[in-house]
């Protein structure tokens, strides 16, 4: 627990009475309401980092902000509220209570009522801000309200009694106690309770894997990291799973060299193509393996050297798979047929799906039609016994693809009448894609 944190102290309008465990377990809890003036300066300081997933614009903050405007003195009955998770909270005189926001704000924060929070935020700007647009998401709110702060405050203070604002907040506050080992428990259960509280809605395993750490150890380390939708309600244009099931290959390579813990479920390449839940729950599985990680507090941290490298591989990986996408078209042609003939191939310009690369290539295909191959590239993954770790034999973002004899592949997609869901599930194709990188690979290092 923090020694010096910094407080923001909030007045709750019901009490501030601590409710403690009857199981024994060493967690608190405050169940009371806030006022609208209170939730200004909450707002200013708390963000939901905590929350598996982000708020956003949708039928609930409408139907929220419908409530504030038209029955405000019922919101505080209708509604779930906000649940605040503090890693400290003191209390204080005439109900206040002072909690820290932003000491650990991957612990600490908003962890569930995010479009509660949302909704009040845009009804406040709405009638305190009648000139300003609409603020749809959470990110924009967030830095409104830290640029406005004063003029909001005063803005509020001008219309205090025009009865806009005749409606309570409700709110709970999670917290440790004071008593030894507290802290650490909180740590522990933490993110469990907030998957908890998130059960009324559909919450991918994806977003808790994150939540809990499982991608830390790659996720600073790939190009495209801003891009990606780590969080359900996050801004972005690449699918967090979509990067799981390539990164899903390299755990696949180990499994094959026997490098991992034998008791773990075994994952088949067709599932990088069909199958991107397999792949985030065997990506999940392995992390969480005592053998591979260990578990600081929420979030698991990796231990393993094999797996720690297999994580920094996971860039060149992506960007090999930007590059298969690009160059795949040439490398159909190059056998007599015509690329933009399949039925399955617009004749429409498209970007590398994780956008390593600026090229437009004239052609929008389903990637069906080169998983099979580009899952051949653990082929050239090696295993050092001295340092036990992997790492590439040949680097596959350096390939030339002139270099790869793709004949057979090709004439295997014909046969399968150009149908991209048979190549993508077709075992044969992905023996040859083995079978056409282990070729390459014996090519080069004999030259």
């Amino acid at each position: 627990m923090e020694q010096n944190p910094t407080y923001t102290y909030i007045k709750l309008e019901s009490g501030n009475t601590p409710q403690l465990s009857r199981e024994g377990l060493k967690l608190c809890r405050i169940s009371s309401s806030i006022s609208p003036f209170t939730f200004i300066k909450l707002f200013a300081a708390a963000d939901n980092k905590i929350n598996p997933r982000v708020a956003k614009e949708n039928q609930i903050t409408q139907d929220i902000r419908a409530t504030l405007a038209t029955e405000p003195e019922i919101f505080w009955l209708k509604s779930k509220g906000i649940v605040v998770a503090t890693q400290n909270c003191k209390l204080s005189d005439r109900n206040r209570v002072g909690i820290t926001l932003s000491e650990d704000v991957d612990r600490e924060g908003i962890m569930d009522g995010g479009h509660n929070t949302l909704a009040v935020a845009q009804f406040l700007l709405v009638n305190l801000f009648p000139e300003n647009k609409m603020i749809k998401d959470w990110a924009g709110m967030k830095e409104f309200w830290a640029e406005n702060t004063d003029e909001i405050v005063e803005r509020f203070n001008k219309n205090v009694n025009s009865g806009m604002f005749n409606f309570s907040i409700p709110i709970e506050i999670i917290f440790p106690s004071d008593e030894e080992g507290a802290f650490e428990e909180y740590l522990e259960f933490i993110n469990s309770i907030c998957d908890g509280r998130n059960a009324n809605v559909q919450l991918r395993d994806s977003a808790k894997d994150n939540q809990v750490g499982i991608y830390d150890g790659f996720k600073d380390l790939i190009a495209c990291k801003d891009d990606v939708i780590w969080k359900t309600g996050m801004p972005g244009k690449i699918k967090v799973e979509n990067v799981v099931s390539i990164a899903s290959l390299l755990f696949i390579s180990l499994q094959e060299k026997n490098l991992l813990p034998p008791s773990l479920s075994t994952l088949n390449p067709v599932s990088i193509y069909s199958g991107s839940g397999k792949c985030v729950d065997f990506f999940g599985e392995v992390i969480r393996h005592q053998d591979v990680s260990v578990k600081d507090g929420d979030k698991y941290v990796i231990t393993n050297p094999r797996v720690k490298s297999a994580m920094s591989m996971i860039d060149d990986l992506l960007k090999f798979y930007d590059k298969m996408y690009l160059k795949f078209p040439a490398i159909y042609q190059r056998t007599p047929g015509k690329f933009g003939g399949i039925k399955a191939v617009e004749m429409k310009s498209s970007k590398c799906p994780f956008g390593y690369f600026e090229e437009v290539i004239d052609y929008k295909y389903p990637n069906g039609f080169f998983i099979p191959l580009f899952c051949g590239v653990r082929e050239l993954i090696t295993y050092n016994e001295t340092t036990d770790t992997i790492s590439w034999i040949i680097n596959p973002a350096t390939i030339n693809f002139d270099d790869l004899d793709c004949e057979t592949y090709v004439e295997m997609i014909k046969f399968l009448n150009f149908n991209p869901q048979s190549v993508g599930k077709a075992a044969m194709m992905y023996k040859n894609g083995v079978n056409t990188f282990n070729a390459y690979k014996n090519a080069v290092l004999n030259r």
